[in-house]
């Protein structure tokens, strides 16, 4: 009965009814169309309101998710440590993180697939999980391990992460890492 048209052209479908009643002298028509033009235009700011509320939502997430990953790095005279993260979208699945536990710095770089708000939110959850583990004194290979046991339970979505992990010992330098994910 009725079909979706763009505001534009309901905006121009509601003048020419409202010229047309207006030069047959028909009240009915003028009415429908100026209900019409009213209906569309509050559509339409409330189309706005919705945009401007999810950009502002999208826009706390993203502090929320930058906030997530470690942005204050120790100053040792061992080691230099820092990193940094831009999304290129609003939000993403790349994820770092580390951990200093005396002299043994663990550590993982990595990617979950997928985009956006999902990403975002397995990101969060693998970062969260890896900070777990590392409290464990785990090797890396025993960290991916977990994490893949964990994260791959109740996985309906199918998402999944590429992650390297490291540990180093700052003392001997000596490195112990783990590839997780796609082979090469």
């Amino acid at each position: 009965m009725f079909e979706y048209v763009d505001r534009k052209k309901g905006v121009q479908m509601a003048h020419d009814i409202y010229h047309h009643a207006k030069t047959n002298n028909s009240n009915v028509g003028m009415y429908f169309a100026t209900f019409a033009l009213g209906t569309i235009r509050e559509q339409s700011g409330n189309m706005g309101l919705a945009k401007e509320r999810i950009e502002s939502e999208l826009r706390i997430a993203r502090e929320i998710q930058k906030r997530m990953l470690p942005h204050v790095f120790p100053r040792r005279r061992d080691v230099d440590i820092y990193a940094m993260m831009t999304p290129a979208k609003e939000m993403g699945g790349d994820l770092y993180a580390y951990a200093l536990l005396d002299d043994q710095l663990y550590f993982c770089v990595g990617d979950v697939s997928g985009k956006g708000v999902p990403a975002a939110l397995f990101m969060a959850e693998v970062t969260r999980m890896f900070r777990t583990l590392v409290d464990g004194h785990l090797t890396p290979n025993a960290i991916a391990t977990r994490l893949n046991h964990a994260l791959v339970e109740d996985n309906e979505q199918g998402m999944f992460v590429t992650m390297f992990i490291g540990l180093i010992n700052l003392k001997s330098g000596h490195m112990e890492f783990c590839n997780a994910g796609l082979t090469a």
